[in-house]
Order: structure tokens, then sequence, then C-alpha cells
């Protein structure tokens, strides 16, 4: 009895770090004139897609806890264009707002009220 009591403990113990995982918010912005295609956000042991944004358009995309900092990766007016996160994702954020201005920069902005 004193087994399935230890079992059941460390099952609940572990679902609940599971459901706990958290997520950062990484909304990308194309405010510059060009279509952003093959849009990646890369990290240590992850590659999300974020897909393809208009001009004037915005994605948003949830990001798996992780540790350290990420780059973003796109194709624009027939270039590659690839820029590290100024800030850590993993530390305090709810969201990371990476907005992609008229000159292909990439400008970072976060909100840390959960």
């Amino acid at each position: 009895m004193k087994r399935i009591l230890v079992v059941a403990s460390v099952a609940v113990l572990l679902l609940g770090c599971s459901l706990y995982s958290r997520h950062v918010q990484l909304t990308v912005v194309n405010e510059s004139a060009a279509t952003l295609t093959n849009i990646f956000a890369i990290g240590s042991g992850f590659s999300v897609s974020v897909g393809s944004l208009a001009p004037g358009a915005k994605q948003q995309v949830p990001l798996k806890s992780n540790t350290g900092p990420f780059k973003l990766e796109f194709d624009a007016s027939g270039k590659h264009f690839s820029e590290a996160s100024p800030k850590n994702p993993w530390d305090g954020m709810k969201e990371l707002i990476m907005t992609v201005t008229t000159n292909f920069r990439i400008d970072c902005a976060s909100v840390t009220t959960f």
C-alpha cells in the first residue's frame, strides 16, 4: 500500500510539473514594405516556424520555456536576415514583441505582467 501511495504521489508531481511548463508568447510584427517569408525563431534545442507575414501584419506563436536567447530568421526582398534577440525571453517575460522595421532591423519590446 505504501508503495502505491509513493508511485501515485510521484505521478501527480510529474503531471503537475508538465502542466505548469511555462510558455512565452512571441509576437512578430512586419513594419517593412516587403513580405517576410520563411520566418523562424531558433534557439537551443528548438526551431519554431512563424510562417510568412505581409507588410503591416503580425503573428503570434508560443515558445515553450527554454534557456538562453534565440534568433529570428527570415527572408525578404531576395535576402536572408538573421538577428539574435537582445533579450532572454525566459527571464520573467510573458510576451516578447519583435518588430521588423522598414530597413529589416529588429526592435524588441517585452511584456512582463502575468
